[in-house]
């Protein structure tokens, strides 16, 4: 296979389970995160009948527990492991996510919030399990292509969720395939809880 500068056949990372694992779960992190972002004020303001003050107050709690993830777990994680904060931050995502959909009031803020912590934490844990679980000379390789599968969840996903809520009249299964794809992630991440680094 063609070799990048540090030596490290792209055939030997493509051919390994882990890489996929981590990449596929980070492609449906992207799913997860995207849909939220695009609609959660639409929705709020026109399927639950939010004032649109307080509905865009809701994607800046959403930063605020984005920050307040990214300062706890992420030092956590040193302690417990990336692949169980990763799996936890889509667990929270996805319960956000669901959530969201059969939530009002308060209770959709407090989702909110716990699917903002999750959001949060889960970028710089992808990028560190890099060298968790592979040469540190590769990570760099890796996380390149890592975010290639990101993006690719990213744009597809406000497509995808648009596209159902035309068909349905309501975003209420956008955020279900939002969770759904959560869930996904979690159950990617689980075969890696016990492996170890390989070289």
């Amino acid at each position: 296979g063609r070799k990048n500068h540090t030596g490290v056949t792209y055939r030997q990372l493509l051919s390994d389970r882990r890489f996929w694992l981590i990449g596929l779960a980070y492609l449906l992190v992207g799913i997860s995160i995207q849909i939220p972002f695009t609609f959660l004020s639409t929705y709020a303001v026109q399927e639950l009948g939010f004032p649109y003050e307080t509905a865009t107050r809701l994607i800046t709690l959403i930063g605020a527990a984005g920050l307040l993830g990214k300062l706890t777990l992420g030092p956590f994680s040193d302690k417990i492991g990336r692949i169980r904060i990763m799996a936890l931050c889509s667990i929270m995502i996805m319960v956000g996510c669901l959530g969201i959909t059969f939530s009002h009031g308060w209770i959709l803020f407090l989702l909110t919030f716990i699917f903002g912590i999750g959001y949060g934490a889960c970028w710089s844990m992808y990028a560190a399990c890099a060298a968790d679980f592979f040469s540190k000379e590769s990570s760099g390789t890796i996380i390149g292509l890592w975010t290639v599968y990101l993006g690719i969840g990213l744009t597809i996903s406000p497509v995808v969720a648009g596209w159902t809520a035309d068909i349905t009249g309501t975003l209420h299964w956008a955020f279900i395939i939002s969770g759904i794809s959560g869930l996904g992630s979690v159950v990617l991440l689980l075969p890696l809880l016990k492996n170890k680094k390989t070289g």
